[in-house]
């Protein structure tokens, strides 16, 4: 697999590796090191913030998520309008787990 196309897969691995924290950091480590390997694009650095946004969801890290969440929302929201809803939705879920923490 290349880079960028890496950098496109380990967010969703990520996702799915919700229920092994530490595995979901893992790959969000990976994301992190394509993306700067590529320059840090905006758009793989919006990759690596859902990755880690999953991760910290993953780890009970409600705050962590929404954090990175927003970071990627608003990448997506200026250069890849399309993957914007990925975001919110990260956004959403990070924004009812803090609620249910609370």
């Amino acid at each position: 697999m290349n880079c960028a196309a890496s950098g496109h897969a380990n967010p969703e691995r990520a996702k799915f590796c919700l229920e092994c924290g530490d595995r979901a950091l893992a790959s969000s480590r990976q994301v992190e090191e394509v993306s700067r390997a590529l320059g840090e694009a905006p758009v793989l650095v919006a990759f690596t913030r859902i990755a880690y946004g999953h991760a910290h969801l993953a780890a009970g890290r409600a705050a962590d998520a929404i954090e990175a969440a927003r970071a990627a929302l608003d990448v997506f929201g200026r250069a890849e309008k399309e993957r914007a809803g990925e975001s919110a939705t990260l956004l959403a879920e990070a924004l009812l787990e803090a609620g249910l923490q609370q």
